[in-house]
């Protein structure tokens, strides 16, 4: 009876719907179903480790997986984690996954994400300045206490640095 379970797809399309990790208990037929993969990893990024080879290497599929999970990255095949959008679509999710993209496109990753790093830190530093002149508590501090706090304080850093040397100078309208 549990085999019968676990090679019905009906039973297994409402179960991944609900909770995309039980993909694992799932026959290998089912793992290769596209719709119910792509169902699972709708609910449940990390379950594209459970997805057949063919659909780890399906970008719908991993595009899907890495939207709802960044560090899903890891699981799809080596060509996808070497295809830009993907990649870009799981380091935008978080940022933290870059290191499991292909090695030629985390140095292009990492270059945007710190030239946006440098616009929102540069940002964060004029709108701190303005509420510590306006006599408003706490300047950056409040705005780096997040988990992503060490990336953000590193991009304020970075943005500080270039603000002094002028870069940052111009008025927000001039961009």
């Amino acid at each position: 009876a549990a085999g019968a379970v676990r090679a019905d797809g009906q039973v297994a399309l409402a179960a991944v719907t609900n909770c995309g990790g039980v993909l694992e208990y799932a026959s290998a037929a089912l793992r290769e179903d596209r719709q119910v993969v792509l169902a699972a990893v709708a609910k449940n990024g990390l379950a594209l480790c459970y997805a057949s080879e063919a659909l780890r290497d399906d970008r719908q599929v991993a595009l899907a997986a890495v939207a709802n999970e960044g560090s899903a990255l890891r699981y799809a095949s080596a060509a996808l984690r070497d295809d830009r959008q993907v990649a870009l679509a799981a380091v935008t999710n978080c940022g933290r996954v870059l290191e499991y993209a292909s090695a030629a496109l985390q140095d292009e990753l990492a270059e945007v994400g710190r030239h946006e790093l440098r616009e929102s830190a540069c940002e964060l530093l004029q709108a701190s300045a303005s509420a510590a002149a306006a006599g408003e508590c706490g300047g950056l501090l409040p705005l780096l206490c997040d988990p992503d706090a060490s990336l953000q304080a590193a991009g304020a850093r970075m943005a500080a640095q270039a603000c002094a040397a002028g870069s940052a100078a111009e008025p927000a309208g001039a961009r």
